[in-house]
């Protein structure tokens, strides 16, 4: 891509004036300049490290676990494995043991604002639904009146 032919065939004079049309003091005329960082000072200071793969190292651990040599059966012969470290749960953030958490204090529950509604003035105690059984259907008549004594 040709920059320099992109801007002048959108109209810009050349090397050493603005973007604007007419006026060279209206806009920059020279380029923004951007830093660019060229040590390992401050963010981004630690490198990535593709050597430490502990979840693959878990995986791993895990297949050596099992035994497959009688007949297509496995068997686990290795109990405890890299991957129990992500079953329990992450227990470096959260445990009895410390963590990060472990500073704070657990404190009682909210309550909801909104009460329950109580049934002490119907009369009427609650209706059990009544299922039917495979022979026993309901007709369309019989259909039609329980639709119009809900109403």
């Amino acid at each position: 891509m040709n920059a320099h032919a992109l801007l002048t065939s959108q109209g810009w004079r050349g090397t050493g004036n603005s973007l604007h049309p007419t006026n060279n003091s209206i806009g920059l005329s020279k380029p923004l300049l951007v830093s660019q960082k060229q040590n390992n000072l401050g963010l981004g200071k630690k490198q990535h490290k593709t050597s430490d793969m502990w979840w693959m190292n878990a995986f791993d651990s895990s297949l050596k676990g099992l035994d497959t040599s009688k007949q297509g059966q496995v068997v686990q012969t290795v109990s405890s494995g890299g991957l129990d470290m992500v079953a329990k749960g992450g227990a470096k953030w959260v445990g009895s043991k410390g963590g990060l958490y472990a500073s704070f204090v657990r404190g009682e529950c909210l309550s909801g604002t909104i009460t329950p509604e109580s049934n002490e003035g119907s009369e009427e105690p609650p209706r059990k639904k009544r299922r039917r059984g495979k022979n026993e259907k309901e007709s369309k008549e019989e259909r039609r009146a329980r639709k119009a004594a809900k109403r």
